[in-house]
């Protein structure tokens, strides 16, 4: 970790000169300046992030040689070397607390004499992480609360033999760099703003004093100065709606009851601006239940997916909404008949700016930014995204919502 922060110091002064010196250049150091700031951020980000999966890893793999048989032979040494200075406590599949460090004592409170042998569930009462342990849910880390550290990131592994291991990271710095990584992408997303609206006025204007005249070349380049000025202002637009949406305290409980059939007509009409040659077929499957929430978030997220499934389906594939409940909740799903997603790509799909096929991408308009704004708004819905792919076969991407959320309609 101190060579990641020496590194990482060294580095800054290099990014700040690279974006000073750009912006002399082009006379434009307000601008230059963040873009080199938010760029090294983005790669202190990627750092933490690729550092702390090789410690889990490392981990995961001591614990695997040393740590997996009966408690006659269970070595925490292995353990405490492994750990770089992260939580770790040792649990039977059962919950019962086998062992833990003074990193995990400190971050989750925990008592050596008292809590030994108890059940961790009953210890650590979040429902995200009660989900993954006892659904056995590994690999996935819950960010919570802690007595020790503003924000704390708790994963489940299994260790073999009856065991589990949890891993507890302190996420107080890496929750404040993703702050500042927000306030400047929110920021220079509204610096952007006013100078776009400069541009596109500008361009009408020559679209109606120029454009049309006969001259090819000029018509070409007023349409893809257009093209590109249109795109460039729907990635500010999206920039500025996940901050908004990242900023925003999560588990809202607005008092409206939104109608999946209204928002899904809405919807409709979207598409048929996006497809106006009617390329692809839009079969729905629509019960009467309500969602209580926010409708504008609501489907902004739904049309998002729909969009997506068009931009990636072939001519004359059908796109299949589905809307309907179960005993526990009700999902709205998208299923589309398109080119598919490798495995390895599910798990990132949701990063902003992550792009399967960046050429098609390009091609078809899209952001990078529209799955991350669904998974903020279902997160603030209490929701979760589901994804199902395969390379040749499509793809379903389903909203789950808790019973909680649900609406049932009115006799």
């Amino acid at each position: 970790m101190q060579d990641f922060l020496r590194n990482s110091l060294l580095t800054l002064p290099l990014f700040a000169a690279a974006g000073l010196l750009f912006g002399l250049a082009y006379d434009e150091v307000a601008l230059f300046l963040p873009l080199a700031l938010l760029a090294y951020i983005a790669l202190l980000l990627s750092r933490l992030h690729r550092l702390q999966r090789q410690t889990r890893r490392a981990a995961a793999a001591e614990w695997s040689r040393g740590g997996g048989e009966q408690d006659a032979v269970f070595d925490s040494s292995h353990l405490e070397k492994a750990e770089g200075g992260r939580g770790l406590v040792v649990t039977r599949d059962n919950g019962d607390i086998v062992w833990f460090n003074r990193a995990a004592a400190a971050l989750l409170g925990l008592k050596e004499e008292q809590d030994r042998g108890a059940d961790i569930v009953h210890l650590i009462r979040n429902p995200d992480f009660v989900r993954c342990f006892t659904g056995a849910r590994f690999g996935r880390t819950v960010a919570m609360h802690s007595p020790a550290a503003p924000a704390v990131g708790v994963c489940v592994l299994p260790g073999g033999r009856g065991r589990r291991l949890i891993l507890v990271d302190d996420l107080s710095r890496l929750q404040k760099l993703e702050t500042m990584n927000r306030d400047l992408i929110g920021n220079v997303s509204h610096e952007l703003r006013s100078p776009l609206t400069v541009i596109v006025g500008y361009l009408d204007m020559l679209d109606e004093t120029c454009g049309r005249g006969g001259d090819r070349r000029l018509d070409a380049a007023l349409t893809s100065m257009r093209r590109q000025s249109a795109r460039m202002q729907q990635i500010v637009d999206d920039l500025l709606e996940l901050s908004e949406l990242e900023v925003a305290p999560p588990g809202e409980q607005p008092a409206d009851v939104v109608s999946v059939a209204e928002l899904v007509g809405v919807i409709r009409d979207e598409v048929r601006e996006l497809d106006p040659s009617g390329s692809c077929r839009i079969v729905a499957d629509i019960g009467g239940l309500g969602i209580r929430g926010s409708r504008a978030r609501l489907q902004s997220a739904f049309s998002n997916l729909v969009s997506n499934a068009v931009r990636y389906s072939p001519d004359g594939g059908a796109i299949t909404l589905r809307w309907h409940g179960d005993g526990s909740g009700a999902s709205f799903c998208v299923a589309d008949e398109g080119v598919g997603i490798e495995s390895y790509h599910l798990p990132r799909l949701t990063e902003r700016f992550y792009r399967v096929d960046k050429d098609r991408s390009r091609t078809t308009g899209g952001t990078g930014l529209g799955l991350a704004i669904v998974k903020h708004v279902l997160n603030h819905h209490d929701a979760e995204l589901e994804v199902q792919s395969a390379p040749g076969k499509g793809s379903v991407f389903c909203c789950r919502f808790p019973a909680s959320r649900v609406v049932a309609p009115r006799a």
